[in-house]
């Protein structure tokens, strides 16, 4: 996953989370897009968790319209920034690129962390997450 993904994600999340106001700024914008039907709350990334690197991927990559007019809104020089890294090929693309194969890696690692682990389930879950890298 490139850094600079994991980077302007976590300062997403600081930014629109760090103050009610700005919140309510990002909300609205999801609102005005109609972006309701999905997640929509950023959450902060972990240096071990990659199920939260997944959830705030596909948040990133579903929300990205909102976040864009969100940090549009916005006169700091940290939301310009972002918002000028953000738009850049390299972000839209990593964004994009790696949303299935994180989404498949979590399920796969879901499925073999349960208490009650289902062989069977898990075996198919590691065969697509090894199908779909291979392609």
């Amino acid at each position: 996953m490139d850094v600079h993904l994991i980077f302007y994600s976590q300062k997403m999340y600081v930014l629109v989370e760090g103050s009610s106001k700005r919140y309510g700024e990002y909300l609205q914008c999801l609102n005005e897009l109609k972006l309701t039907d999905v997640l929509q709350i950023l959450k902060s990334l972990s240096d071990t968790r990659w199920a939260a690197r997944c959830t705030n991927l596909k948040i990133v990559s579903k929300c990205l319209p909102a976040i864009v007019k969100f940090l549009d809104s916005q006169t700091g020089v940290d939301a310009r920034g972002l918002r000028a890294a953000v738009c850049m090929f390299d972000f839209v693309f990593a964004v994009g690129f790696p949303t299935k194969l994180f989404d498949m890696a979590n399920v796969t690692s879901q499925a073999l962390q349960t208490s009650n682990i289902d062989l069977a389930a898990a075996v198919t879950a590691v065969e697509n997450l090894t199908t779909y890298v291979r392609r």
